[in-house]
Parts: C-alpha cells; structure tokens; sequence
C-alpha cells in the first residue's frame, strides 16, 4: 500500500509529520474525525528540500503533502501551500506556483516516481493555498482572484487548479 511504501522510504524516514501546519502553528488543515490515522499521511516536502544543503538551488515547495487513502488503490493527494495576505500579490503567484510544480514535476515525478507512477494506484491532486490575516472585507471577497490567473498544473495527463482555502480547511473522508 502506498502509504506504507512513503511511511518506510528511508529518504522520507525524517520528514512524516503528526499534523500539517506552518511553522508558527497559527494556520492548519484540520481532518475529520471519520478519517482513521492510517489512512493519510504527512509529509513535509519543504523541510525535505531544506535537507538536501542544496544552498541557493534549493527549489520552492509546498508547506505539506497529504496522502490520504480512499478506496484500495485510490488515493487524494492534497498539496498544502500557507500563505499571509499581502497585497503584493504579483511576486505571490510566481512563487505559488513554482512551489506545486516542484512537489509535482520533481518531488512526484522524479525523486518518488516509483510510487506516483505506479499502474495500481489511481490519485486524485488538490493543490491547496490557505492564505490568512484577511482583516478588510473587500480584499477577503476577491483575496483568491490571483489564482484564476495561474495556469492548471500538470501531472501526468491531467491537469490541475490551485484552489484557494480560508485558514484551517477541513480533509474529509473520501
């Protein structure tokens, strides 16, 4: 089962996390309690990153990768980016979406290609950017707009929007 394969991977040993939150612990993605534990996993793609000492090169990634299981060899994968709000919302997409892409093109396409390639498991992507300290109620109606600019992400043949979240989004069973 994959989420044993990625639990036991020696190179993923250091980075399977309890919960999925930013470093301040004040945003967080919150699980249904229908969802047993066994059935999803933590990973921290940017503290796995930060590991490889690559300097300068080291590649933008999202804050968590979930895996959570829904049905034999059926999984959703939930690509979690936590963001303040800031107006400069320009600089924000690039850095967005070069953060999924990483997680999608490098981290599932090539570093851990033997499991997200694998013909048994069939996935379902959902980038997820949870943006917080929205305090104006005008910018807190049109905060997500930038995203609709992003194109789709890719993996595979599929495609994929970046959806946006308010702060402590909920994973329910599938």
């Amino acid at each position: 089962m994959l989420i044993k394969e990625l639990r036991e991977h020696p190179e993923l040993l250091d980075f399977i996390a309890d919960r999925c939150c930013d470093e301040k612990e004040e945003l967080r993605v919150d699980f249904s309690g229908e969802i047993p534990a066994e059935d999803y996993l933590i990973i921290k793609p940017d503290e796995f990153y930060a590991s490889l000492n690559l300097g300068t090169a080291t590649p933008k990634s999202p804050d968590c990768f979930i895996v959570q299981r829904c049905a034999e060899g059926n999984f959703h994968i939930y690509l979690i980016e936590f963001k303040n709000f800031s107006k400069r919302r320009s600089s924000l997409k690039d850095e967005i979406f070069a953060k999924f892409e990483t997680c999608l093109h490098d981290f599932m396409s090539d570093r851990f290609r033997e499991q997200f390639y694998n013909l048994d498991y069939a996935f379902k992507i959902q980038p997820i950017l949870v943006l917080a300290n929205v305090n104006d109620r005008k910018i807190r109606n049109f905060k997500f707009d930038f995203l609709l600019a992003l194109p789709p992400l890719k993996f595979g043949s599929k495609r994929y929007a970046i959806r946006g979240e308010e702060p402590h989004p909920m994973i329910n069973s599938c």
